[in-house]
């Protein structure tokens, strides 16, 4: 009986421990998050950006008494540095856009056109307002670009030789070394502002959800100028051309 009575107790006592432990606190880890992917990359909103680079090509001139006689053409070089700003919209992987840019250029150059005349051009400034169109993969970017140009030129045609102690040739007059105040009447400058058209591309990366870095190619036509009567040259017509490299940084709104 005692052992009975025992046995009893012992069983109790376990019974109850097994409860008892049931009720205590589990320490079991919290469930892990759900996993949630970050919204793809859009190239879609505005965009102000710095760019520059370096601009070569030229000036061509015609004579003034065949208009449709190529006379020289006056190479250029130089660099130019500037801003654009525009808007993108993306739409699966086609991105569409516009943009306006704006450049302070000093891309120079300077020939003997004629034997006796010298002359110097400056593209002073230039920019345009373009239409773009680009296919995206994910954060890169490739495009092309083209649109309305514009731009500011200057020109110098005098009768003065490219150096000191310069002669004209015999077969277009005697001899002769023109000092610097020989022809003051034939120093002229004139400057003026052009338009056309430009076409080009590039490629551009997202560093950063707002930041991105581009490289470009432009070739800018200016169209022609019909000039009236120079003091020393008479009428005359030009040509204007650019092509740009460039890079530069755009932040993304």
């Amino acid at each position: 009986m005692t052992k009975l009575r025992i046995a009893c107790l012992l069983g109790a006592a376990t019974v109850a421990g097994a409860a008892s432990a049931a009720d205590l606190p589990t320490h079991k880890a919290a469930p892990a998050p759900a996993y949630v992917a970050p919204p793809p990359f859009s190239w879609t909103g505005f965009f102000v950006g710095l760019q520059g680079g370096y601009a070569w090509d030229g000036e061509q001139i015609y004579a003034p008494w065949n208009p449709n006689a190529l006379q020289k053409s006056v190479e250029r070089s130089g660099g130019f540095f500037g801003g654009q700003a525009g808007y993108n919209y993306q739409w699966g992987p086609l991105v569409v856009g516009v943009l306006g840019e704006y450049n302070a250029a000093d891309v120079t150059g300077s020939a003997t056109v004629w034997p006796v005349y010298h002359t110097t051009n400056k593209a002073e400034d230039f920019g345009s307002i373009d239409g773009k169109i680009g296919y995206a993969i994910d954060r890169f970017l490739v495009y092309g670009v083209g649109g309305f140009a514009m731009g500011d030129f200057k020109h110098t045609i005098s009768m003065y030789p490219p150096s000191p102690g310069y002669s004209n040739p015999s077969y277009l007059y005697p001899s002769y070394s023109y000092p610097s105040y020989a022809y003051p009447y034939l120093n002229y400058s004139y400057s003026a502002f052009q338009t056309g058209y430009t076409v080009g591309g590039g490629v551009q990366y997202a560093f950063w959800n707002n930041l991105s870095a581009f490289v470009e190619f432009r070739y800018y036509n200016f169209g022609d100028k019909n000039w009236g009567f120079i003091p020393g040259l008479g009428p005359h017509r030009t040509k204007e051309s650019l092509s740009v490299v460039k890079g530069g940084l755009a932040y993304q709104f």
